[in-house]
């Protein structure tokens, strides 16, 4: 499956909750344990930024996909 625009989109209409659920879900597939509560809505924001940030060429070459995979280690790290 490839990640285009209006999927993403799509994404980031649903709420913290559900999206985070879909980050742990995708995580969990790759071998990567993430906690069940979501990021304090601070860093949540954040993340919701930088996914939000993607536009076509972001998406191809992976630059906010990148920056939002950071946000996810640093709070991946805190909380073990």
């Amino acid at each position: 499956m490839q990640l285009d625009q209006n999927m993403l989109n799509e994404v980031l209409k649903k709420s913290d909750a559900e999206l985070w659920q879909m980050v742990v879900t995708i995580a969990a597939l790759r071998g990567i344990s993430l906690p069940k509560t979501p990021p304090p809505h601070e860093e949540f924001k954040k993340l919701r930024s930088a996914l939000g940030g993607t536009n076509q060429s972001s998406i191809a070459n992976g630059a906010s996909i990148s920056d939002a995979l950071q946000i996810i280690e640093k709070y991946r790290q805190k909380t073990q």
